[in-house]
C-alpha cells in the first residue's frame, strides 16, 4: 500500500506541475490572441530594471491611453543598451495595448526581443 501511495503523490505533483504549465500557457496564448485581434501601436517608456524574486529581470515600461497612464511588465535577461544603459531605462519603444483591454500589452524592444521571456 506503502508503493502505492507514493506513486498517488508523484502522479498529484506532476498532474499540478502540468497545470501550472497550462495556465501559463494558456494565459500567454489569450494575451497574444488579444493583441493580435484587437492591437493599437503607441510609444513608452522604460521606467525600471529590476531583479525579482523568482531569479528573473523584469522591465517596467508606461505608456499613456486617452489621457491615463498604464504600466506594463516584461521578464528579461539582464542586458544593457548600446549606451551602457541597464534594461534601457529611458528609452522609449512600440507598446502594443488592446483597445479593449488597456492594461494588457507588450513592449517591442526592438534589437533586444530576444532578451524577452
Amino acid at each position: 500500500m506503502k508503493g502505492n501511495a507514493e506513486k498517488f503523490r508523484n502522479w498529484k505533483f506532476l498532474i499540478g506541475l502540468a497545470l501550472v504549465f497550462l495556465i501559463i500557457y494558456g494565459t500567454n496564448a489569450l494575451k497574444e490572441n488579444e493583441l493580435a485581434k484587437n492591437g493599437i501601436i503607441t510609444t513608452g517608456k522604460v521606467t525600471k530594471f529590476r531583479y525579482n524574486s523568482s531569479g528573473n529581470f523584469i522591465i517596467e515600461y508606461n505608456y499613456i491611453v486617452e489621457n491615463k497612464e498604464f504600466t506594463g511588465h516584461q521578464s528579461v535577461e539582464y542586458f544593457k543598451s548600446l549606451k551602457g544603459v541597464e534594461g534601457c531605462v529611458g528609452r522609449t519603444f512600440k507598446i502594443k495595448y488592446s483597445k479593449k483591454n488597456h492594461k494588457m500589452s507588450e513592449i517591442d524592444l526592438e534589437e533586444f526581443n530576444d532578451k524577452k521571456f
